[in-house]
């Protein structure tokens, strides 16, 4: 979350004109590419076991931002979270079987966010298009009358502006 966030402020300051050290975007990247598992997760930091379909589209998406779209990590990493969403759509045809929270995402607006910019930005055009299509009506449908989203950890204007933002793409 932190690296995206800064890695993302570079971008900007050097679209806006600003000098940028390259030195310093190459060890984001160093740093990212590290925090990746042979099966092309990525770990929420060096030394942490912690994997999801979430921190792998965000250091996707951080890797976009210093300028990468292609290359192994990131094919990998596209690898992994098709993976995980077709397990994931494979264990909601059989919800029944599975407990409340399994196959859902721990932060689901965070990884909506992520996941929007990591397909926006794919080598693959149609891989935003193929996402897009069911996450759209998921979130159409979950929006409130009075225009909102609510998530149940951060709230309303956290879940509100996280979904304009997606829904803007």
């Amino acid at each position: 979350s932190v690296t995206i966030a800064l890695v993302q402020a570079m971008r900007a300051a050097k679209n806006a004109g600003l000098r940028v050290d390259p030195k310093v975007i190459a060890r984001a990247v160093d740093y990212v590419r590290r925090s990746q598992n042979e099966d092309g997760a990525f770990r929420y930091a060096l030394g942490s076991d912690e994997v999801s379909v979430a921190l792998t589209a965000a250091a996707i998406s951080t890797l976009n931002a210093t300028g990468r779209y292609h290359g192994p990590e990131i094919r990998q990493g596209f690898d992994y979270i098709d993976r995980e969403l077709r397990l994931r759509a494979e264990a909601a045809a059989g919800a029944s079987k599975l407990l409340p929270r399994e196959g859902q995402a721990q932060f689901p607006c965070y990884e909506r966010l992520y996941l929007a910019q990591a397909f926006w930005q794919s080598p693959d055009p149609s891989a935003f298009a193929r996402w897009f299509a069911e996450e759209e009506t998921r979130l159409l449908r979950a929006q409130a009358e009075d225009g909102s989203w609510d998530d149940p950890r951060f709230g309303p204007t956290y879940a509100t502006a996280v979904n304009v933002l997606v829904l803007a793409l």
